[in-house]
């Protein structure tokens, strides 16, 4: 099994990401970036494989 930690902490961020987004607060070009930043981050297995 891949670390649960990581994977669980990057879905919640990006969740925490798509809320902020949906009311505002980010706009799509800073979506993206802390959406590449959270990948580096975090380093799913979605984007490991």
């Amino acid at each position: 099994m891949s670390n649960v930690k990581a994977e669980l902490q990057f879905q919640i961020a990006l969740s925490i990401l798509a809320q902020r987004r949906a009311a505002g607060f980010v706009t799509e070009a800073e979506a993206g970036a802390i959406r590449r930043l959270t990948i580096e981050q975090y380093q799913p297995a979605a984007v490991r494989e």
